[in-house]
């Protein structure tokens, strides 16, 4: 079941109450696993990183170019990744 994005425009005055989309989002959580997809790979070519950001201390000495493997920035470049994930 996907979640429902309630109707802001009914939800105020007297019309019956729908819980929030969070709240809806967290009672799905807990029943499932959910999966989130968007534009992560986009958001990340957005800081311009170079080799040495995808390497960083861990793969400093690898024997390929691992420039554009997003993967490996949960490693060597957690901060961007979580900073992206940040809810503002």
């Amino acid at each position: 079941m996907a979640p429902t994005i309630p109707d802001r425009s009914t939800t105020q005055g007297s019309g019956p109450s729908r819980p929030s989309l969070e709240a809806e989002l967290r009672d799905l959580l807990g029943k499932r696993i959910m999966i989130l997809d968007g534009g992560m790979g986009t958001m990340i070519q957005e800081r311009r990183l170079e080799e040495e950001h995808f390497r960083g201390e861990e793969f400093k000495d690898h024997t390929h170019s691992l420039k554009g493997n997003n993967d490996l920035l949960s490693i060597t470049q957690a901060d961007v990744i979580y900073n992206i994930h940040k809810v503002r």
